[in-house]
């Protein structure tokens, strides 16, 4: 779980550093949009994709067959520890919920305010949404339906007045307030995530930048930029709402003088898909180790049943031991080995002498132990198993006859 919650984070920020390279500062305001609502979601979902690549198990990072039979055989070493109080992971879920109540108290409040207003409020039907005059109103904006404005502001009827009506109108038909409201909910559910507050923050300014272009087309830039001047004051709009005054004035100014390079835009749009192809498709690969020349199926053992082995009747010895080497009788196996600090460590070769992978070592079940324990050779033929000096190992693979090996 905690790397899931890395990897959601450091994708998300690595989308948001390719938005800022190649989109932020171009007019690709619809794109933009997009992107911005996508993104967060997209980072949250990518991890959780696995495009599978297979590599050749001696390029691999391998877990071999000797460590996997070593965690079958001493169970005992893995020890639970009791639990001794509350987890970790009770008091991190408590702080999450704790904080993410808090917000959504916050935002709630907010939108119960806004809501209020509309019916406390003087409202003026206009063509396409409902003006709220209201005197608590610092600098005009807009929520949902509505355009909240002073009343001295409206009374005035200038060209001052009809722009930002056009402003924040541009705001409504757009449906902004719907963008603004993912947001919050993201803001909420990922508070954890810082790169979710950049995207608000960076969705709030493309919001501005669409409708001042929607502006232009029906006022003069020089006039609409005056008006800009004019109205913007340091203050903090509210939650859900579009305001056409902001400390974003400098950023707006510059994409209004900034000539449209069609050719330089789509470069850009280019680089960022294929930038983000990348990063999603290098998050979202889990590779794998496999034989090149795998055993055949016949001949393979499953580490995982070793504990479910049953022997009918314990295997006959059928060889001789001679310097801790096995010479087999014909069609019995070879085995070298030697025993050494609580350690059996060697090779199981067949009749010919070639190195066999995939054979069964297992320690011969006395009356007391009713657990199987056991491993089986890696792919270059070789064992290593721990057991006591007087234990008796039993090597065994298939259509070849079993041996066993006893310490001198």
């Amino acid at each position: 779980m905690m790397v899931d919650l890395i990897k959601f984070i450091a994708c998300s920020a690595i989308l948001m550093l390719l938005f800022r390279l190649f989109l932020a500062k171009e007019k690709t305001f619809l794109l933009n949009r997009w992107v911005l609502i996508f993104l967060i979601p997209a980072a949250m979902l990518v991890p959780f994709f696995s495009i599978p690549v297979f590599l050749p198990q001696e390029i691999a990072v391998q877990t071999s067959y000797l460590q996997l039979a070593q965690q079958q055989a001493h169970p005992s070493q893995v020890i639970p520890s009791p639990s001794t109080g509350i987890s970790p992971l009770f008091w991190l879920l408590t702080v999450y919920l704790t904080v993410s109540f808090i917000l959504l108290a916050i935002k709630s409040s907010a939108l119960i305010r806004l809501i209020n207003w509309t019916k406390k409020d003087s409202l003026q039907p206009m063509k396409g949404a409902m003006l709220v005059l209201s005197e608590k109103v610092l600098s005009p904006f807009s929520f949902g339906k509505f355009i909240f404005m002073h009343p001295s502001t409206y009374r005035e009827a200038s060209e001052k007045t009809d722009m930002i009506l056009k402003h924040e109108l541009a705001h409504i038909r757009q449906n902004h307030y719907i963008d603004l409201a993912i947001m919050e909910f993201l803001t909420v559910v990922f508070w954890f995530n810082p790169i979710v507050f950049m995207v608000k923050k960076a969705m709030v300014l493309n919001h501005e930048y669409l409708a001042d272009q929607d502006v232009q087309n029906f006022v003069h830039p020089i006039k609409y930029k005056k008006l800009l001047l004019k109205l913007t004051v340091h203050n903090t709009p509210m939650a859900l709402t579009s305001a056409i005054s902001s400390s974003t004035l400098k950023h707006r100014l510059i994409m209004l003088n900034k000539p449209l390079k069609k050719t330089t835009m789509r470069l850009r749009i280019a680089y960022f898909s294929l930038s983000t192809l990348l990063i999603v498709t290098g998050f979202s690969l889990k590779i794998s180790a496999h034989q090149p020349n795998p055993i055949p199926p016949n001949t393979q053992t499953q580490l995982f049943e070793i504990q479910d082995i049953t022997l009918d009747k314990q295997p006959e010895f059928q060889g001789e031991i001679s310097n801790g080497e096995i010479h087999s009788n014909k069609n019995a196996l070879k085995v070298n080995a030697k025993y050494a600090n609580g350690m059996w460590k060697g090779t199981v070769q067949d009749p010919k002498g070639n190195l066999l992978p995939g054979a069964t070592i297992i320690v011969e079940q006395t009356k007391t132990s009713s657990v199987v324990v056991g491993t089986v050779t890696d792919i270059n033929g070789k064992f290593t198993i721990k057991t006591s000096s007087t234990a008796t190992l039993i090597v065994s693979f298939k259509d070849y006859k079993t041996v066993k090996l006893k310490q001198n």
